[in-house]
């Protein structure tokens, strides 16, 4: 399904470590992952509840998958400010670290 856009899109902010690996790869644009940073935050900023809500410790939380340029499928976990509608990126790399590095910032 995909939402109409909102009035008001969300505001993506990414956890410092999270904004630290995205420059180490290059930056938002850059063809390391895929889909690139960019677009991701561009379906963030429409539509974040279309990814899934995860489970167990991370019930609060929502996961979007992002190929690396290895072939590695990462996960970009993130928790949403309904009354600010703040997407909040806590964590971004393969999937066990992701989700470890979640669970402690979140």
């Amino acid at each position: 399904d995909t939402a109409a856009p909102a009035a008001h899109p969300w505001t993506v902010k990414f956890h410092s470590k999270v904004a630290k690996t995205i420059a180490t790869h290059g930056g938002e644009d850059s063809a390391t992952f895929r889909p690139k940073i960019s677009e991701l935050v561009d379906q963030l900023e429409v539509n974040p509840k279309q990814f899934p809500k995860k489970r167990g410790p991370l019930k609060d939380a929502r996961s979007a998958n992002v190929t690396f340029a290895d072939g590695v499928v990462w996960r970009a976990v993130f928790t949403l400010d309904e009354t600010a509608r703040i997407v909040k990126v806590h964590s971004l790399g393969p999937h066990d670290e992701a989700y470890a590095d979640a669970i402690r910032r979140i």
